[in-house]
């Protein structure tokens, strides 16, 4: 048995009979059948966990804190990860099960993802290259450039088909969010289900929507940015309860600058955050609210 502990900053701690070690990456993990881990880790990570076979433990955390305040442990990644195996093998977490069509879900937006950074950052050095060189751009550049993109472009609608393919229906309460496609709804399946968490505050600091959660950096930025993207659609559709929501909370953030309680250097950039995190709150409300209502056809966990 394995006891993991994950952090955004250190990477992944690993308890086991010959220690603690910290790796980067879970393909690094070394090789054991049967894993524990907090229930509120990374989606893509859990099912990273069992796309490699492995039996996963979830487990509460705040079982692992109050362990940790029982036995007047101080708390890093090491002692976590050991607690968490300690707490496995006591019998007190429970299984997570597997789904095919969940892991690939998964996967597939990974590679949307992946896809649609390749495509950007391509673009963007194409741009500076034809600001530097102008005129001295060679035809085979441009050809090299126009082909590479056209690859990739292609990779990312393949993967765009294979998401509105994979992606279950929304719940009833929810298809009446116009804007909510088949892209978003497919990230917040496969980065954010609602059903891994039992309280809405535990939901909440798993998308990065909670203060300490952003301060601990014990959080899933894939999460934070589908609903920052679902709080962009949403102003976009000119939806009047979210622009109330996202204009109160940006004229709160101005009125902060103006007082100079906040002494950043883009206030304007902050502002435009404060709102869309706000809409993003009341948003990830909603769906964690309808958690009950998501069909059978999701599949995701028993």
């Amino acid at each position: 048995m394995l006891g993991i502990d994950w952090s955004h900053i250190k990477g992944l701690a690993i308890a086991s009979d010959e220690g603690v070690i910290v790796i980067k990456t879970a393909k690094s993990i070394p090789q054991d059948g049967r894993v524990a881990i907090e229930a509120s880790a990374p989606l893509p990570l859990l099912f990273e966990l069992l796309r490699q076979g492995r039996e996963v433990i979830l487990i509460d955390e705040k079982a692992v804190k109050a362990r940790r305040e029982e036995l007047s442990i101080e708390k890093s990644d090491e002692t976590d990860a050991t607690l968490i195996r300690t707490l496995a093998e006591e019998g007190l977490g429970s299984l997570l099960s597997k789904d095919a069509k969940a892991v690939k879900l998964v996967h597939t937006y990974a590679r949307y993802l992946k896809n649609q950074k390749a495509r950007i950052a391509l673009s963007n050095i194409w741009e500076g290259h034809k600001r530097y060189f102008g005129d001295w751009i060679s035809g085979a550049d441009k050809f090299a450039y126009e082909y590479s993109l056209e690859q990739i472009e292609a990779a990312e609608h393949s993967c765009l088909d294979e998401l509105e393919r994979l992606s279950p229906n929304p719940p009833p309460t929810l298809r009446k969010l116009k804007g909510l496609g088949a892209r978003l709804w497919g990230g917040i399946v496969a980065t954010a289900d609602p059903r891994l968490f039992q309280h809405q505050h535990q939901y909440l600091a798993y998308c990065g929507l909670t203060a300490g959660s952003r301060n601990s950096n014990k959080f899933s930025r894939k999460a934070r940015v589908v609903y920052f993207l679902l709080s962009e659609q949403m102003l976009k559709q000119k939806n009047e309860e979210f622009r109330k929501i996202y204009d109160e909370a940006k004229q709160e953030s101005v009125e902060k600058h103006e007082r100079g309680e906040c002494n950043c250097k883009y206030p304007k950039s902050h502002n435009h955050k404060v709102g869309l995190n706000r809409v993003s709150t009341a948003l990830a409300k909603i769906i964690f609210a309808t958690k009950e209502e998501w069909s059978e056809q999701l599949g995701l966990f028993g």
